[in-house]
Formats: structure tokens, C-alpha cells, sequence
């Protein structure tokens, strides 16, 4: 799983192996989408959990739940009000998120298809320093909701509805045919659904 689902799943998974499974160990790891297909196959990874519109030949795929885009802005930003306009979206300065490996390209594509280019002031490789980057900027950047939302939780920061018509995405669970029926495979991702699907 990538950063956003360390920071949206991890908490609420550990909570559960706690009591469910005392002894079991996770690590996560992130890795592209070919090294994350051949690790799958293996059996070095068990799932991978994100949208991972890459993961489709050998594989099942779950969604986990579907997920919108916001902007997000520290909560004292002089140039935004209660919402954000295209015209001020147009205006302002971005900080934007690549996270090679993942679907999220999709959000510089509707950019690129509504004729937006942002003024963009950095450019990050994952989504992990994002709040405390706008926390203290006047930037605005474009992240999925439940991302977004723990970050409101701890950091002076707010989300506003997107101004442009960004596609939700699904957020998945992915695992390899050849382990379609392994017990253990099998419990972990039932589990996962039952913590997290909407």
C-alpha cells in the first residue's frame, strides 16, 4: 500500500490484529506496479490495497470503497473563503502530487483536459508531507477525501469541494489468482472488507 493507505487503513488494521491475531507481524511496502504484480505472483506479497488500475490480468480485485478528490488549503488561507471557485482554483499556487505507481495521475490529466495549468510551486513523490506543507503555505493541493479528512483531524488545515469534475476512484483490494484460496490469504482480506468496505 502506498503512503495515503498507511495513514487511512494501518490504525484500524492493528487495532483489529491486536485482539484478532495477538502474534501476527504486517509490513507494508510500496513498490511499482510491475515489482508489485511479480511480488503478488510469488507470494512475497499477500495484498495490495489502493487504486491499482494497473492490477488486472491474474489477479481479483475488491473494492474497499469509492473515493472523490478535494482541495486542500491551511485553515487560514487569505486568498480562499468558505469554497473554492475555478476562477481562485485557477489562481492560486499548487502543490501537486505525482505518486508514480498508482491512478492518481488521473487528477494532471483533468487539468490538462479543462486547459488548467496550475502554478506549481512543488512537485511531491508521495502524499505524506502534503499537510504539513500547506499547513504552513498558502499552496493548495488537490488529494482524495479520506486522506484529506485525517489530515484535517491533526493539522491546521480544511477541505473544500473541487471546482473541477474529477472522476472518483475505487479503492481496492488486489491478491493473485494462485492464492485465491489459501486460508490465510483468505482471512486477512475478509477481514480487511469487513474493517473498511462501504
Amino acid at each position: 500500500m502506498s503512503d495515503i493507505g498507511e495513514i487511512v487503513f494501518l490504525p484500524g488494521l492493528l487495532r483489529f490484529l491486536e485482539h484478532a491475531a495477538p502474534r501476527a507481524t504486517l509490513e507494508t511496502v510500496a513498490l511499482p506496479a510491475r515489482e508489485a504484480r511479480l511480488a503478488m505472483e510469488s507470494g512475497a506479497v499477500d495484498l495490495a490495497v489502493g487504486f491499482l488500475p494497473d492490477l488486472k490480468t491474474g489477479f481479483y480485485q475488491q473494492r474497499v470503497f469509492s473515493q472523490t478528490y478535494v482541495c486542500m488549503v491551511r485553515t487560514e488561507h487569505p486568498q480562499v473563503g468558505a469554497g473554492m471557485s475555478l476562477k481562485a482554483f485557477r489562481e492560486a499556487r499548487h502543490a501537486v502530487v505525482s505518486a508514480q505507481g498508482t491512478g492518481h495521475g488521473i487528477v494532471e490529466a483533468v487539468f490538462e483536459r479543462a486547459g488548467i495549468e496550475p502554478d506549481v510551486r512543488v512537485r511531491l513523490p508521495h502524499f505524506l508531507s502534503v499537510p504539513m506543507v500547506i499547513a504552513e503555505t498558502d499552496l493548495v493541493v488537490t488529494v482524495p477525501q479520506r486522506l484529506g479528512e485525517a489530515f484535517a483531524r491533526i493539522l491546521p488545515v480544511r477541505l473544500l469541494p473541487h471546482p473541477l469534475k474529477i472522476p472518483p476512484f475505487q479503492v481496492n483490494q488486489y491478491w493473485h489468482r494462485r492464492f485465491h484460496q489459501e486460508p490465510a490469504n483468505q482471512w486477512l482480506r475478509s477481514h480487511f472488507a469487513r474493517l473498511f468496505r462501504q
